[in-house]
């Protein structure tokens, strides 16, 4: 299973935001994850913070390989 973890948009410059939860103004944003780690936001101790479920699966309907 792939781990997910909380997207830093100002990072991700591969994404189109199209769902994007933080963009502004965004009439759809549901997303806010990431399965790239380069992309994560950082904890305190600069290390990638996971998407509270950790993985991608059977948890929130997605199956990923």
């Amino acid at each position: 299973m792939a781990v997910l973890y909380e997207c830093d948009p100002a990072k991700n410059r591969e994404c189109r935001k199209v769902g994007c939860a933080f963009e502004p103004g965004n009439p759809v944003g549901f997303c806010s994850v990431t399965f790239r780690e380069e992309f994560a936001r950082l904890d305190e101790n600069g290390k990638p913070i996971p998407h509270k479920k950790g993985k991608a699966g059977k948890e929130n309907g997605r199956k990923k390989d």
